[in-house]
């Protein structure tokens, strides 16, 4: 528990030195150290030694934290030297060197990037940074060596990723390691064997062997967003331990260093073909100290090793500890390695034992991981921990058929049978997932699952010494605490609860309007289904993933009639709709909507110019309603000389800072909207809601959930 808490410690100290930086740090250690001298002379005179017997480790914590402080400051420093933080802060455009870290994310359009060169303006520096590459980035795989032309944008947070780069030309891509090429042929292979295998199964498979998802339809992705299985396609530490258990199964113990030596190869292989994910290298780290341990016949501890794992590679990059996937991995193992025994044991007073086994292990890793989940999504499912219960047997087989396909590839005959039974079994892992994400129960809020969860192990504890029927009565509390949203039949405008981004309806002569669609994971469907709409016109303002993100799944989803974009950029939506594109300019009027803004086409560079040149529309429902996109100041300024007085309003940008009063004045709104959720941005600005609020109300969707409307009726 010592190193543990020290890695605790550690951690804490990094994260301050990002946030707040050295001086505020070594101030608090210097606070801490201080206070722990004065515990030490008082308990001399007056105590009975119990603060000399935690000296030493009061001490080792505060040595540590110091530690971590002085790394850290050191990896800062690096950070900031060279071209690269003024290019990023500049928005300039650059030319970058570096190595693509990690495969295709969400819809193939971004990837990440470790940049070890930058040239601009003649000059060339070296640079420490990681970025993510975005815009055609589906030619290029992990491992690949590439120096393209981007043009950078800062990141909000304290994470790895510190720019966006826009990918403007791609100069040369030279070939990945002849690992990373062995790994990418045998998935080239593997993706032709899985033909006539389950949809779901060309992202499942690849994503079970080497964490490659990219290709899992976006359907599949949500469903097991909803109910925690996306787990098993991230390659963690369950993943590790599996592989690393059959080498040493296959050799045999009697050939200890042997068996030992084959899995440490078999880890470093595992992690270079999974692209070094965050939860990847803390498995991996953990793994390896509990190798050296079983090479020197020494006993092996999950918690030293886990707590040993975290100061390691917080030493090698301390953006780690800012990193979400990284922070889900360290406290979902502590939890289970804590509490899976004690849940199993209180969870088998009411149920069969296999049964209390299979659900205590999700169930304790769904609490201990509670409170990052709840600030990267505000949906969870009652059903979680049972989906993983469910789908526990599956996994280990699924795992080593999965491994054995891809790398069976290639072979005939065997490669596709292979292929075929690793694609139908891990059919079950999303038939699973969709099945339970439309039960009752899902959809709800972080705080009612954890209380649900809590209830179940009060229930069970209470029912081994009550009696079972208080279970079945303590069990149906979280199942009647919801019912799915009712469908709401009379609106013509909603403002849908998608997250941080924007999605609105509106309704009017019997068509259907979407405006923006939030982000590739939002919430849509569940908008359209409480408001029961079916889409027949797509609109977005502009092409950001938070507004557009879900854009190719609504043009699958409904009948789209007609997309309407802004000047300029229909080409580059045609990307993502196959729908008849319309691209709109100021002046022109179609059904309800006055188009406000832009008045033409302009070459944008820079995330700013994009933002500034979204499609402002205003609809004329008997009272009027504005939708802003993301305009930023200098296109409010242009806009605030215009007539854009109306009587609802959405809040530009998700309600940053980056507001022109003149702006809120002329329009004037008695409602102001504000689309908006969990976020590292600062959205919303409390100035910008002190803005609108001194013309109105302001209502939220982070408050609220979805807003419904009724424009222009007499009550």
């Amino acid at each position: 528990m010592r190193l543990v808490s020290l890695a605790a410690v550690f951690w804490a100290a990094v994260l301050a030195t990002l946030a707040l930086g050295p001086g505020a740090t070594w101030a608090i250690i210097a606070l801490a150290s201080g206070a722990v001298m004065t515990g030490l002379l008082v308990e001399r005179h007056l105590g009975e030694g119990r603060v000399r017997y935690w000296a030493p480790t009061l001490g080792l914590l505060l040595v540590g934290a110091g530690c971590a402080c002085l790394a850290t400051s050191a990896h800062l420093a690096a950070e900031s030297r060279g071209l690269f933080p003024k290019a990023v802060n500049d928005e300039a455009s650059v030319v970058i060197t570096g190595r693509i870290s990690s495969y295709r994310l969400g819809k193939g359009m971004t990837v990440r990037m470790s940049v070890g060169e930058i040239s601009r303006r003649g000059e060339t520096s070296a640079a420490r940074a990681s970025v993510y590459l975005t815009g055609d980035v589906e030619r290029l795989s992990a491992g690949q060596i590439v120096r393209a032309r981007v043009r950078l944008a800062p990141t909000e947070g304290l994470g790895r990723e510190r720019a966006w780069a826009r990918l403007t030309k791609l100069i040369e891509v030279r070939p990945a390691s002849g690992l990373e090429r062995w790994v990418a042929r045998r998935s080239v292979h593997l993706t032709k064997n899985l033909a006539g295998t389950p949809h779901s199964a060309l992202g499942l498979v690849p994503g079970l062997a080497v964490g490659d998802d990219s290709a899992l339809p976006e359907e599949s992705a949500e469903a097991m967003r909803r109910v925690s299985l996306t787990h098993l396609t991230a390659v963690s530490g369950q993943h590790v331990s599996m592989v690393c258990a059959l080498v040493i199964g296959a050799i045999g113990l009697r050939r200890r260093r042997t068996a030992v030596v084959a899995a440490g190869l078999i880890l470093l292989a595992l992690i270079v073909t999974t692209a070094a994910q965050p939860s990847v290298l803390r498995a991996g780290v953990m793994g390896g100290a509990i190798l050296v341990s079983l090479w020197l016949r020494r006993p092996a501890s999950a918690l030293p090793a886990l707590g040993l794992s975290v100061i390691l590679l917080l030493l090698a990059d301390p953006r780690l500890a800012a990193s979400f996937g990284f922070s889900l991995s360290v406290l979902a193992t502590t939890g289970i390695v804590l509490g899976s025994r004690p849940a199993a044991v209180i969870l088998a007073g009411a149920l069969p034992l296999p049964v209390a086994h299979l659900l205590a292990v999700p169930l304790v890793a769904h609490l201990a991981c509670a409170p990052v989940l709840a600030l990267l999504t505000k949906e969870a499912s009652l059903w979680s921990a049972v989906a993983n219960a469910v789908c526990a047997p599956v996994v280990p087989a699924a795992t080593v058929l999965s491994l054995a396909a891809l790398l069976a590839a290639p072979i005939p005959l065997l490669g596709p049978v292979l292929a075929s039974m690793a694609g139908w079994l891990v059919a079950w892992i999303d038939l699973v997932a969709r099945a339970m994400d439309d039960w009752p129960g899902s959809g709800l809020t972080s705080i009612w699952v954890v209380a649900g969860y809590v209830g179940l192990l009060a229930g069970c504890w209470l029912a081994a010494r009550l009696g079972p029927r208080l279970l079945l009565g303590a069990a149906l509390i979280p199942l009647l605490a919801h019912v799915r949203n009712p469908v709401v039949r009379e609106w013509n405008v909603v403002q849908c609860d998608v997250g941080q981004g924007a999605a609105s309806l509106v309704r009017a002569d019997g068509v259907t309007y979407l405006i923006d669609t939030g982000m590739v994971d939002a919430r849509l469907p569940d908008c359209l289904e409480h408001a029961g709409a079916q889409v027949d016109v797509l609109v977005l303002t502009h092409l950001h993933a938070d507004h557009a993100g879900r854009a190719s799944w609504v043009d699958e989803e409904f009948a789209l009639t007609e997309v309407w974009v802004g000047p300029g950029v229909g080409e580059e939506a045609a990307r993502f709709v196959t729908a008849p594109i319309v691209e709109l300019a100021a002046g022109e009027r179609r059904g309800p909507f006055e188009v406000l803004w832009p008045d033409g086409a302009v070459s944008c560079e820079t995330d700013s110019c994009q933002n500034d040149q979204s499609l402002v529309l205003r609809a004329d429902l008997g009272e009027t309603y504005l939708i802003t996109g993301d305009l930023e100041t200098e296109a409010q300024r242009s806009l605030a000389a215009r007539d854009i007085a109306v009587d609802v309003a959405l809040i530009p940008h998700h309600g940053s800072p980056r507001q022109d009063p003149g702006f809120a004045r002329r329009v004037n709104a008695r409602l102001a909207l504000l689309s908006v959720g969990p976020n590292s941005y600062g959205h919303p600005s409390p100035a910008t809601i002190d803005l609108y609020g001194s013309y109105g109300e302001v209502w939220s969707t982070e408050e609220l959930g979805d807003i419904f409307l009724l424009l222009n009726v007499e009550y």
